[in-house]
Order: structure tokens, then sequence, then C-alpha cells
């Protein structure tokens, strides 16, 4: 008896479970308001920290007696247009630009729990550490300055450092600029702003370099003195005109010369068969044509022969089925064939079938283009990093995909007009493999005639323009475990119905917008914010069954030019929430679910 009373009371003290919590933090509404210090001098603006969905935000809005004032409501969405399109880990995310009840019109933003630059010094980190903070700044605002935006108001108080010390995060946009607003607002603090800035003339990339140079001032007093004289020069001309340029003089002289020719004598030394292209002869009896890309790692690239761009005019190019091997042998020294260089087979016309090898990293741009006969099924292996623009551009006979890529980006830019697979006229099928937990995006965007694709059950993420522009696809099963499906995901696509699962809590801005041919949608119980325009312009609705209790937070413009015939069906207990909301009101039938 004893014995047992004793597992008893062990099991009870080791077991699992939660001690305490609230439910109020996960609400889709802002709540516990905090007011914060102002950061900026900048007269009528203030911030609050706030929870929603269990996190913290800033949310940066204007005083009271500014909330109605038609310049500062102006300044206040610039700000937002030009911080909305920042995603740097560098730099504050900008989330929204809401309306919100306690603080009117406000930017909502990511809540960095750290301290300002000014106050990390204090602590006295270490030259490393500075460095390291200093180069993440540079790297930032290079980022910025390749956007044609300027933040103008560079200062320690505008750098925040999170609590391990190992993280820099740029706030406050308030007085950046770029070329394409025609109203600018001129100032800065006066201690960091250039003279062009205090003189009230037009600023640009070359301010930023100015207060760029008194930061590193401010951060290494007695380094560094060459890049903080020449960043700091009156005249912007003759400042450094790029952060790149501004990183080159924070290099010792002697760097200059040294670095570059020990790098060289390692590179004779160790690698002087780096570059030497050969032919191989593959065991599916092509010849093909491999350049060493390191001898020390026995890396190669398979690429077009020598002083060509195609194949098209070489005799004997690649035909019938290929088989890409893992490994090839030259000269009694086996390589690992890593990378499919760009234009590698292009014009190799009478490719029948490929095979693509595990252990491949990259194909490069164009590697198959050319109308050639490539047919069947393509499988990507689960080894390859790097997809670039149109490398399978072309191949009409193309029918079904399988993707293994465990960790794949493509080197594509957005809004680029080439594909991945464009122009493949007979690719109707996409599948993704069930090892794929992270799906690459803009992977399947336009691809005109796809017509299905299959994704895992466990997938927790669809990301941005995952199959915009497909305007062929009609059909795709959303998985289960689906979390959130992000930005423009099936934008201008055709599918014709499809159901939210139940785990899913966001639907990201322009997921669904412009399918014209969207008859039904069924949104599971999970669903807490749908984005902007994320129903925009679905001529073809018919029915909306929603089965969550309480109305999903919605933005006012996220249902655009639903027909009136629409039908929104909701839980019959939620009927009149349904009908006096701002938003769901707006469908002219309301109906509880099973009529």
């Amino acid at each position: 008896m004893k014995d047992t009373d004793k597992n008893v009371r062990e099991e009870y003290y080791y077991a699992s479970g939660a001690i305490s919590g609230s439910l109020d933090a996960l609400s889709a509404e802002f709540s516990g308001y905090e007011k914060l210090p102002a950061r900026s001098r900048q007269p009528g603006n203030v911030l609050y920290r706030a929870r929603r969905f269990g996190r913290y935000y800033v949310l940066k809005g204007l005083a009271p007696e500014y909330r109605d004032d038609p310049a500062m409501r102006e300044y206040l969405s610039k700000e937002y247009q030009i911080g909305v399109h920042l995603d740097h880990p560098h730099i504050v995310r900008v989330n929204s630009l809401e309306e919100n009840t306690k603080v009117g019109l406000c930017i909502v933003m990511e809540y960095v729990d750290g301290q300002s630059l000014d106050e990390w010094l204090v602590t006295r980190p270490s030259a490393a550490a500075r460095k390291r903070i200093f180069r993440q700044i540079l790297d930032a605002m290079a980022y910025c300055h390749d956007r044609q935006i300027w933040h103008l108001d560079l200062k320690p108080s505008n750098i925040l450092i999170t609590k391990d010390g190992l993280t820099a995060k740029i706030i406050d946009f308030g007085l950046s600029d770029n070329s394409g607003f025609a109203f600018r607002q001129t100032g800065g603090t006066r201690k960091y702003a250039a003279p062009e800035q205090l003189a009230g003339q037009v600023a640009d990339h070359r301010s930023d370099i100015y207060a760029l140079g008194g930061l590193l001032k401010r951060m290494f007093p007695h380094r560094y003195g060459r890049a903080v004289r020449r960043a700091q020069r009156p005249d912007p001309g003759k400042r450094p005109q790029s952060v790149a340029a501004l990183a080159k003089l924070m290099r010792p002289r002697w760097e200059l010369w040294l670095i570059p020719l020990l790098l060289i004598g390692l590179f004779c030394f160790w690698m002087h068969p780096n570059g030497k292209i050969f032919p191989v002869m593959l065991d599916s009896g092509q010849t093909v044509y491999a350049k060493v890309l390191s001898h020390w790692h026995r890396t190669v690239a398979f690429v077009c022969p020598s002083n060509a761009r195609s194949w098209h005019d070489i005799p004997n190019a690649p035909s019938g089925d290929m088989v890409i091997p893992s490994r090839i042998r030259c000269r009694g020294v086996s390589y690992r064939v890593t990378e499919l260089d760009s234009c590698a087979f292009q014009g190799c016309i009478e490719l029948t079938h490929l095979t693509l090898p595990e252990g491949l990293q990259r194909i490069g741009e164009g590697a198959f283009t050319g109308d050639n006969r490539i047919a069947d099924t393509l499988v990507i292996p689960r080894s390859l990093k790097v997809l670039e623009s149109s490398p399978f551009a072309d191949c009409h006979s193309l029918t079904t995909l399988i993707w293994k890529a465990l960790d794949c980006s493509t080197g594509i830019p957005p809004n680029h007009s080439d594909q991945i697979f464009y122009r493949c006229s007979s690719l109707k099928k996409a599948i993704v493999d069930d090892s794929v937990y992270v799906l690459p995006p803009r992977a399947f965007n336009d691809m005109s005639w796809l017509e299905e694709i299959v994704l895992p059950n466990h997938i927790v993420e669809i990301p941005s323009d995952f199959a915009a522009h497909s305007y062929s696809l009609h059909t795709c099963r959303l998985p289960d475990s689906l979390r959130i499906l992000s930005h423009g995901a099936f934008y201008l696509s055709n599918i014709e119905q499809i159901v939210i699962p139940d785990k899913t809590e966001l639907l990201g801005s322009y997921s669904f917008s412009y399918c014209r041919k969207l008859r039904k949608v069924e949104i599971g119980s999970g669903v807490k914010r749908i984005e902007s325009y994320a129903f925009n312009e679905n001529v073809a609705l018919q029915t909306m069954i929603i089965h969550c209790d309480e109305p999903p937070t919605m933005l006012p413009n996220s249902l655009f030019n639903i027909p009136d015939s629409a039908v929104l069906y909701v839980p019959a207990q939620s009927v009149e929430k349904y009908r006096k909301h701002e938003v769901w009101g707006k469908f002219k039938r309301i109906e509880p679910i099973g009529n």
C-alpha cells in the first residue's frame, strides 16, 4: 500500500501541465496598452506597446491633437509605405497600417526587446562586438539604398540592440524618403545630420553615409579615422558614394595588399586546376564538358563547351536519355558534380529524358532551355540549394514535376518576368515529396499550364506567391496542418473551390485575389485574421462557409467586388454577429450552416 501511494505521489510530482495562463493575450484585438518613451524629436508621434495573438507589437500613431491633421496623417502613411517593403533582419519589421480605437491611425510594427545603441555602449562591449553590430548596420543601410530608400535620421537612439547584444535593429523611418514621393520633409538630428539636411536642401543616400560616419566615430572613437573623415566631408560628391565604399575604407591599408597577395599565393599553390574544362563521357553515352570548381573540394560543374553559349551550332550535341552522374573521374581524380552551369545544355534539342543526381546543389539560368524533348517526369533532387531563372524553359514535353528539394531558394528576383518552368506547355501536375517540410517561395509561380499541385499533409506554411499567376491551376488540396497562407499564394489562379483547414490561423493579403473561377470557399474554425484583398475580385463566388463562432478579424478591403448573389453560411448561434460585423455584414445573404 505504501509503495502504491509513493508511486502516485511521484507521478503527480513529475507530471507536466500548464500552471497558469490567460487567453486574453491570444485575442485578435490589441490589449494591454503600455505607452513607450518617444525616441524621435518629431512632434506629434506617440508609441504604445500592445498584445495581439499572444505577441507584443509597437503601435506608432499620432498624438490626439494631430490625429485629424491631413499632413501628419500623410507623413505617417508615407512612413508605412516605405517601411512595409523592407524585409531585412536588421530593420524593424512593419506589419500593417490600421485604425485603432485607442491610438487612431497607426503603424503596427515588430516589438524589439532591447536597448538603444548609446545604452549598449555604456556596458563597454568588446571591439569585436561593436564591429559586428556596425557591420549589421552597414548591411541594413546597403539593403535600403539598393531600393532607393534613405533613412535620413540615423543616430544611436534609432538603433536598438537586442538584450543578448548580438543583433542590431534600425527603427524610426519617420524622416525617410525616396525619389518616388512628390512630397518631402527635411530635418534630422543636428549632431548626425549632413550639412545639406541642415540647410534644408534635398538629401539622398549620401546623407546617410554622413550619419554612418558619425556612428562609426561614436562606436570607435580612436579607430577608422580615415573612413570617418571621408564620410563626413561637407561636399556630398566627395564622400564615399556607397555603403560598400565606406566599408572598404574601414580596412587597414596593409590588408589591401597583404591579404590579396596571400590569397593569390594560396590559389596558385593549391588550386591551379580550378577553372579547367575537360570532356567527359557519361555512362548514358553522351559527351559533356566539366569545369573544375574547386580542386581542393573535388567539385565540378557541367558547362557548355568553351567560348559557346549554346549547343545549337555544335556537332554531336547530347541527345536521347541523359543520366547525370553524382561523380565523374578525370586523370585518376574523382570529382563530385555539384552544379549545372548557366546554359550548360541549352540548345540540346534531342534530349528526351533527364535524371538529376543527389548531390547536385545548383542549376544555373537557362541550363536546359531551348525547345528540347525532355518528356514525362522530372525529379528535383533533395540536395538542390539554388534554382536560377528559366532553367527548364520551353521543355514542351515535360508532364509531371516531383519536388524533393529540402532547402532550395529560387534565384529569381521579385517581379522578374522569367519563371523556372516557362512555357512548359504540357506540365500539368506538380507533386511535393513527403520529405519536404519547407516550401520555396515562388517555386510554381507563372506555371501557366499547371492544373494540379499535390502537397504533403505536414506543411504548416505556404509561402508568398507560391503558385501565383498559374492561370490553369484548378486543384490544390491544402494540408490539414497548415497554419499560415502567405501573401499572394494563389493570386490569379483558376482554383474553383478551396477548403481552409481548421488549424489555419492567418490568410495573407491577396492570397486568393483575382481567382475569377472560385465558386466555393470553406474556412475552418481556427482562422483568426484575414489580410487585405484576400478575396478580391472573386466574381464567380457563390458560397462561403465559415466555421468560426467569432467572426475572424478582417480589414475593410479584404472583400472587394464579391457578387451580391453570394451566400455566407456561418454557425447558427453566430448569424447575428456576422450580420452586424463591419466587413462580413457586406454579404447580402448570411444564413446558418445547414440551411
